[in-house]
């Protein structure tokens, strides 16, 4: 992966290897700069606040323990990301998951003016650093937080550093192997479909330096003299401060000579 890119990206994918690390960053760089971060969980969760059509069909398959079809799954990505949840950017954490909801994806996609901009693919090396990442990981289900506990443990044994809430393993020892066989199946296909957009990601490296890298591909922090995303440049504030200071002075002026 360069580490002097030529392009900012504000709509991406994270795919790569169970355990390669991926959510980790994602929802780690999505919380520091301010983009969405859109696992599966957060997805639906999103989808079924709303009241649209196709809230109303997600909740009343997860309801009734209906499968959800990749027809309806991507048209919960692309509402979602067409919201104002979005406007900042985001990153899809794994999604889509198939060929099949990828193409969907770009199809429902042409009619607005939202690209997927790049997809980062995250590669371990050796095989067993990733099953042992696996075993290794637990997650916050609400929120979608992971721990590494080879890397980062939450502060109290088995609970979220944030709300207190039990953690709970995100792979078990049974599936491990045979997530990494599904992985196999499935990735070759989509990555070939990513291929003009994609990007390598060393994911041997620690996840600090994976995302100090993966940042200089993705938007920039919002400024501090912005709080409300209403002033994208530190140009644009001052402007702003000399107007006011302008009409104050004009209102001075006028109330002395009165």
């Amino acid at each position: 992966m360069s580490t002097t890119p030529q392009h900012t990206y504000r709509h991406c994918i994270f795919l790569g290897q169970p355990g390669a690390g991926m959510s980790t960053a994602a929802h780690t760089l999505c919380k520091k700069i301010g983009m969405t971060y859109l696992s599966v969980s957060q997805l639906l969760e999103m989808v079924i606040e709303g009241d649209s059509q196709t809230a109303a069909t997600v909740r009343s398959h997860l309801n009734s323990s209906k499968i959800i079809t990749d027809q309806l799954f991507v048209q919960s990505i692309v509402e979602v990301i067409k919201s104002g949840k979005c406007r900042n950017g985001f990153i899809l954490d794994g999604l889509p998951k198939n060929i099949s909801q990828a193409k969907l994806l770009d199809e429902m996609l042409q009619n607005t003016n939202i690209r997927i901009d790049a997809v980062f693919n995250f590669r371990v090396s050796d095989e067993q650093l990733l099953i042992n990442r696996m075993r290794n990981s637990l997650i916050h289900q609400t929120s979608g937080r992971i721990y590494d506990l080879s890397r980062k443990s939450p502060k109290h044994a088995g609970k979220d550093d944030e709300t207190g809430q039990e953690l709970c393993h995100r792979y078990t020892l049974q599936n491990t192997e045979k997530r990494l066989c599904l992985y196999k199946l499935f990735s070759e296909p989509l990555l070939k479909h990513y291929a003009h957009k994609l990007i390598q990601v060393d994911a041997d490296k620690p996840i600090t330096h994976v995302c100090k890298i993966l940042l200089q591909y993705l938007p920039k922090p919002r400024p501090w003299y912005s709080p409300f995303g209403l002033l994208d440049t530190k140009t644009n504030w001052i402007r702003i401060m000399l107007a006011m200071l302008s009409i104050v002075t004009y209102i001075f002026i006028n109330r002395t000579l009165l």
